[in-house]
Formats: C-alpha cells, structure tokens, sequence
C-alpha cells in the first residue's frame, strides 16, 4: 500500500506543473488582448473627434475636406445682377454703369441717371439697398460713353464668366480709347483675379 501511494504521488508532481504552466500562459495572453485593446482606444478617439485618419502601419495624418474649387474672393453672378436690378430700381430712370465686390461682401453700384450719377451700395445677396449717396453730376466721359453702348452691364458680366467661368470682382464701363466694359474675374479655385474686355455692342472678349 505504501508503494502505490508513493507512485501517485510522483504521477501528480508534473500534472500539476502543466496546469500551472497552462495558467500563467492563459493570463499572459489576456494580458496582452486587453493592452492592445487600450492602446487603440486613443487612435479610434482621436479619429472620430477629428479629422485623423490612421493607416496600417499606425501613421496618423490629417484629412483635408477644403474645397479647392472654392473661390476665397469676389461674389455670385447671381448676386451681382440683383444688385444691379436693386440699384437700378432705388434710382428712377438709371442705368448701371459699373459694380465693385466690397472687403465685407456688400456691393457698390454706380448708376447713371440722366447728368446725375449716384452709388448705391446694395445688401451681400443683392436683394436690398443699404445706403444711396447724394447725387453727383455725371462725367461727360461717362455719358458719352453709356449713350454708345448696346450690351448692358449684367450681359458685359455673363459674357465675361461665360468665357472665365468665377466670382465677380468688379465691372465698370470705359472710355479709355474705344468704349468697352472692363470686367475682374476671380477663376474657380484662384485668387487672382482677371481683366477681361467686353465689345460694348457685340459683347465678344476683345482680345489684346
């Protein structure tokens, strides 16, 4: 009886060491799933609070979701001729001879009315008169030259960005040599502006 007794007890000496070993390896194993799982806990975060992005290799980098296309000057087409429709109707009888984008985004418009010449500046959507300066009597350059023209300042505009599709910097009738509008152009995606000239009857671009 004494003999079995040692035997069993030399047979549960290294069942037991296995089942240790087999613990510790169990744990090790937890230990490292649950530290992988912290350590990805902050790069997950910081992708959904911003706009990193991380790729496999564990590089992070900003996501850029500017829109180069967009124009950091001048204004609408749209809003431009319904400041000008706006302008012309505040001054009875009036033609708009000239448009410029102002700094806060409003627009300043110089309409001819008879001799008398006022500036009106009109809301940033073009829909509503802001202030209207008192009458000044028009340059004979300036009445000569609207007595010429067959385009209007809204067509010289659409042939402009027609031809330079952007935002309107400013547009104004000229009479330096023969009559022509002169129309600023900001191109899409650019922040420079453009000079373009417009036939004042055909309204084509003048080549230079």
């Amino acid at each position: 009886m004494k003999k079995m007794n040692l035997r069993k007890a030399f047979l549960a000496v290294p069942i037991a060491t296995a089942l240790a070993l087999a613990g510790c390896g169990g744990g090790d194993d937890q230990g490292a799933k649950q530290t992988t799982g912290d350590e990805q806990a902050p790069a997950e975060q910081a992708t959904e609070e911003s706009n990193e992005s991380v790729d496999d290799n564990g590089v992070t980098s900003l996501d850029d979701d500017d829109d180069d296309d967009d124009n950091e000057k001048g204004g609408p087409v749209e809003a431009a001729n319904a400041a000008i429709d706006t302008a012309e109707a505040e001054v009875k009888d009036s033609k708009a001879i000239g448009i410029e984008h102002e700094d806060d985004g409003t627009w300043q418009v110089d309409v001819l009315a008879g001799n008398k010449k006022v500036e009106v500046k009109v809301s940033a959507d073009g829909s509503s008169v802001e202030k209207k300066d008192d009458e000044d009597d028009a340059d004979s350059d300036d009445k000569n030259a609207a007595s010429q023209v067959r385009q209007t300042l809204k067509e010289a505009i659409a042939s402009a960005t027609r031809h330079t599709p952007g935002t309107v910097d400013e547009a104004e009738l000229s009479s330096d040599g023969e009559v022509h509008w002169e129309v600023s152009v900001y191109p899409k995606g650019k922040t420079e502006s453009v000079e373009l000239k417009i036939h004042h009857r055909s309204g084509d671009v003048i080549k230079d």
